[in-house]
């Protein structure tokens, strides 16, 4: 087992949270059906229900892409498989696996996954013009509770909107933090921001790239900031 996802007693006695792993991968090989079909055979029953009620192409690629990033980041982390199911509303549930939680999030042809000790959340978003975003940023504004107050900017609104998304799946009053990435592709005019926020941890997570076909992956640094709860 990875040494930095074991809980330690401080020197009070108490538990300290363990260093939580953030992936983050391209949705791209999940795009291939051969591939797919072949990563198939490893999903949980639930799983395999999930991906049958879902039609876009993309979402299925992200769902393909996400549970199998998370297969490898467990596999990682914790030196053995665990078994993976889909909750009704779609949240993914590590069975056997107490005390670490799974979170996932897809944005465009980007997925992450975040292991964590206890309830966490991530939240990732592709940088673009927003088609509603007088109507998100008010939303936004009220339940930050300052209806006065809103992000301007379409950069802003989707950093805000990251972080809401994680706390949503951590708790409201979860301690928070957010990144951005800044993605080159092979042609360097081809450029895009990558919006992220992790809720529920004490300390900014490991970050990890993974390329799913290779089952490789490589260390990347990512500017975090804490937000205050």
């Amino acid at each position: 087992m990875d040494s930095a996802l074991v809980s330690r007693p401080d020197g009070c006695g108490h538990r300290m949270i363990a260093i939580a792993r953030l992936w983050l991968a391209s949705c791209t090989p999940a795009l291939d059906p051969i591939w797919v079909e072949q990563q198939l055979s490893l999903f949980s029953a639930s799983e395999r229900a999930r991906l049958a009620r879902i039609n876009r192409s993309q979402r299925r690629a992200q769902f393909v892409a996400g549970h199998v990033l998370a297969r490898q980041l467990l596999h990682f982390a914790l030196g053995h498989a665990v078994t993976v199911e889909v909750a009704g509303d779609g949240r993914p549930l590590l069975i056997a696996a107490e005390p670490w939680t799974l979170s996932l999030s897809h944005s465009g042809l980007w997925v992450t996954a975040l292991l964590a000790e206890g309830t966490a959340g991530v939240d990732i978003e592709l940088d673009r013009p927003l088609r509603d975003a007088a109507a998100l940023r008010a939303w936004l504004a009220e339940r930050n509770g300052d209806p006065t107050h809103a992000p301007a900017a379409d950069h802003a609104t989707l950093r805000e909107w990251t972080l809401a998304e994680a706390r949503l799946k951590a708790g409201v009053f979860a301690p928070a933090f957010s990144a951005r990435w800044d993605l080159v592709g092979e042609d360097t005019s081809s450029r895009a921001t990558l919006w992220l926020a992790i809720a529920g941890v004490a300390k900014q997570p490991i970050c990890y790239i993974a390329d799913l076909a290779a089952r490789s992956y490589y260390d990347c640094s990512l500017a975090w900031n804490r937000v205050a709860d």
